[in-house]
């Protein structure tokens, strides 16, 4: 997974990665750092060999090791993390040399990952980033559950469907 490598090899998105974490530093809930964006890309991974899916590997590990960089913007600027993502998402990826024309497919799931509407051949990577940025969380083990603003139907009961 040649760009896979060269993104985390690239001084921009570990920067990125470095001022996210010092962004949640201070946060009590899930954090959005390397081994959610990892655990997230895994379970899009194994949903995808369970179901016999035949997704390119390396577009899914790039989506979600992409798709919540937007965070920064977030907090800093109150840009919705989405849009945010999508758009530092481009640059890095241009960056290290990815095919323009897959660029725009993980733009597109990254703006999707919320539960907008995607289009195209699009909707699946969206859907199952979606599913696994929520289903990367162990709320029935957490200790903020309690204090969480999910609401009850978006948390995570046990660690399998």
């Amino acid at each position: 997974m040649v760009y896979m490598d060269k993104l985390l090899k690239n001084t921009d998105y570990l920067e990125q990665l470095d001022r996210l974490e010092q962004l949640e530093q201070e946060r009590q809930f899930c954090r959005h750092g390397l081994p959610h964006l990892l655990d997230t890309a895994r379970l899009i991974w194994i949903r995808c060999l369970e179901g016999r899916r035949t997704m390119d590997k390396e577009m899914i590990y790039l989506t979600a090791l992409l798709h919540d960089l937007g965070r920064i913007d977030q907090y800093e600027t109150g840009t919705p993390h989405p849009e945010a993502g999508a758009e530092r998402a481009g640059v890095l990826l241009s960056a290290i040399g990815y095919p323009p024309e897959r660029i725009g497919k993980i733009q597109e799931a990254i703006l999707g990952h919320r539960g907008s509407n995607s289009t195209g051949d699009v909707v699946e990577l969206s859907a199952l980033l979606c599913w696994a940025d929520q289903r990367s969380r162990m709320c029935f083990c957490c200790r903020q559950r309690e204090v969480c603003n999910w609401r009850e139907d978006q948390k995570n009961e046990t660690i399998t469907d």
